[in-house]
């Protein structure tokens, strides 16, 4: 069975961005964007949560 994968919307990459700042743990982040952790963390790590 396959699985979809939604890319992050530029609004979301911009509320990592914002929350990461603040230092707000991957998990939390991604419970309030209601998110795998991996997905999360992938795009702060590739350079694509600043806008």
């Amino acid at each position: 069975m396959a699985s979809h994968y939604q890319h992050l919307s530029f609004e979301e990459r911009r509320k990592i961005a914002q929350w990461r700042e603040g230092k707000m743990p991957v998990p939390e982040i991604a419970d309030r964007l209601s998110r795998p952790a991996s997905t999360v963390n992938g795009g702060a790590k590739s350079g694509h949560a600043a806008g």
